[in-house]
């Protein structure tokens, strides 16, 4: 890392400063002990809730980035704290631009990212999906009202992005929360989508610069795994990646199909295992926690909950969300959920809204068919392994499930267990994983036979249909990933030189194509095809309100005086005519 910063190659715009030694991290038992204590108190409060409403939300990372246009450079900005407040301060005065609060986002951000959700979650209907891309558009509507001139925001191409992680972690997310009806079914969805993580992560791949280079992985989570896990004490758990164990009860059903299935090493507090069984938690999730307990130091006070922060340390591709301990007043309540954290983001809000829907339609099916997508963590591994590869939607080859639905007949010889993994699992192409190979129908038509089950409707059926077509053409190759697309324009650029680091006059081109296309002002076929993104801009951020009972004098002689200017009989009738008088108005 010294030397990556020293030749100014790992972290552009970082030219000054030293890298400094740590000391060996000392963790304290008592820390642990406090962290356990709580952790059961919240069980003990939280574990019988039932019939919780389902909902979901995501959140967008965008990668806050100045652009020089005289020298052609583009740097980080490390403004995200400072607009992410700005822009919360915006939402509370304005109630999300509605009188009801409703249509708002909220803002959190460090370094040069920020991150973009809905104010309120969506809700469990076939409208709600529908809504997901046009409060995206609104989050970046907003976000250009705020950032500086020089500055951008886009959603792809990070690669010039510093946070609190030498990797640029944060700036590179698309993650969907899923609230489920009770702490079972946050479980299995936390199970069954982590064995989808790699597959997500290979279709949403969108970060191929790393170090200066073109990289051999398209993710940025390659990288990032091996810096998160530099200065873990030994013995301690590992952050990054695949889970470290399934937690449902369909995966440990019996003692031979968990120890088949949860086939990877998994470090745990012995002394917070037995604790937690003894305080009431089931061994699975007990295991799970005091996973997460190994080396785990005193969390930040803010959270007010010990569960809740001991989460968010967590990088694995899903976490577990227990109910919230502490609610605004008028803010919806948050129950059992599960995180999905796999994804990379996308460079316009049709392909993240896309992507979104496609992981909540496919959470939904699985609890409507019982659906069983489990395999050996082992594999799972490997097809993360695998994902992280450069084109790996069109090259690679995951294990994959050739029978998905689910089987109550369990066996209790390992061996018998074994076997039957082993004939269930086979080596699929993402085309054959997203379209069906023999006896598995797919990913997107289960998303369409549950959209048939549930009789949606067709409005909301249309535009799941587009998503849902854009992303079986990816699958099949026929639109790139935007790690190819950025590859392209890397290696087309006319100052490449291959295997020489990339020059600031090519990121500069690169970020401007990725912003440039987020915000509809550039066609981009080779990601979308024949979409057209509606264009974006600031002037979209909020709406006018319709306001009343003014306690200021209003100059209304003056008023009507400029409406008589451009009065009907004074020009003619036509559309164009329309528009041009309604330009003078306002510009007068």
């Amino acid at each position: 890392l010294a030397q990556a910063v020293s030749q100014e190659r790992f972290l552009p715009g970082l030219t000054a400063g030293r890298v400094c030694a740590m000391a060996p991290v000392q963790f304290d038992a008592s820390v642990r002990e406090h962290h356990l204590q709580q952790i059961l108190s919240s069980w003990q409060e939280a574990k019988e809730i039932r019939n919780d409403r389902l909902a979901f939300g995501d959140e967008v990372k965008y990668a806050l980035q100045e652009m020089d246009d005289h020298r052609q450079e583009v740097r980080p900005s490390l403004r995200g704290n400072e607009v992410a407040g700005q822009l919360r301060g915006r939402e509370e005065s304005t109630q999300g631009g509605m009188l009801d609060g409703s249509g708002g986002c909220a803002w959190r951000g460090g370094g040069a990212w920020i991150g973009g959700a809905p104010s309120v979650p969506f809700g469990g209907y076939t409208s709600s999906l529908t809504q997901i891309e046009e409060n995206m558009r609104l989050r970046r509507a907003r976000l250009l009202s705020a950032i500086r001139p020089g500055e951008i925001a886009t959603t792809a191409g990070s690669f010039a992005t510093v946070d609190g992680r030498a990797s640029g972690l944060g700036s590179c997310d698309l993650q969907v929360t899923l609230q489920a009806a009770d702490a079972d079914q946050s479980r299995l969805l936390y199970d069954q989508l982590a064995t989808l993580a790699p597959i997500m992560r290979a279709l949403t791949a969108a970060s191929p610069i790393g170090d200066g280079r073109l990289a051999a992985t398209d993710t940025r989570r390659a990288a990032a795994g091996a810096a998160g896990g530099l200065m873990l004490p030994e013995g301690a758990r590992r952050t990054f990646g695949t889970i470290p164990t399934y937690i449902s009860r369909l995966a440990n059903t019996s003692e031979a199909l968990s120890r088949s299935l949860n086939d990877l090493p998994c470090e745990v507090d012995g002394a917070a295992f037995d604790a937690l069984v003894k305080g009431g938690v089931d061994v699975p999730l007990a295991r799970h926690l005091s996973h997460m307990l190994v080396g785990a130091q005193e969390c930040d006070e803010k959270f007010g909950d010990e569960f809740q922060a001991m989460m968010s340390v967590c990088e694995h591709t899903m976490r577990l969300r227990g109910p919230a301990a502490t609610l605004k007043a008028d803010a919806p309540s948050a129950g059992w959920r599960a995180e999905f954290r796999a994804m990379e983001s996308q460079a316009t809000d049709f392909e993240n809204a896309a992507f979104v829907a496609f992981v909540v339609l496919l959470s939904r099916a699985i609890l409507v068919f019982k659906l069983d997508f489990l395999l050996p963590l082992s594999k799972v591994d490997e097809n993360m392994r695998r994902a992280e590869a450069a084109d790996a939607v069109n090259t690679g080859k995951f294990w994959f499930r050739n029978e998905v639905v689910s089987d109550s007949d369990v066996e209790s010889d390992e061996a018998a267990v074994r076997s039957a993994l082993d004939d269930g699992v086979e080596e699929m192409t993402m085309s054959e994983i997203i379209t069906g190979k023999g006896p598995f129908v797919g990913l997107v038509p289960i998303c369409y036979a549950y959209l048939d089950y549930i009789k949606c409707e067709a409005t909301p059926f249309l535009q799941m249909d587009g998503y849902l077509s854009f992303i079986r053409r990816r699958a099949i190759g026929e639109l790139m990933t935007p790690a190819a697309w950025i590859r392209r324009l890397v290696t087309s650029h006319k100052e490449y030189r291959e295997g020489l680091a990339i020059s600031p006059s090519i990121l500069y081109d690169v970020a401007r194509a990725c912003y440039d296309v987020g915000r509809g002002e550039r066609a981009c076929p080779e990601l979308l095809g024949h979409m057209t993104i509606r264009p974006i801009s600031q002037d979209l951020a909020y709406d006018t309100a319709l306001r009343g009972g003014e306690k200021k004098k209003i100059p209304i002689a003056s008023l009507l005086a400029k409406l008589r200017r451009c009065a009907p009989e004074d020009v003619p009738v036509t559309p164009r005519a329309k528009r041009a008088r309604y330009s003078l108005l306002v510009h007068a």
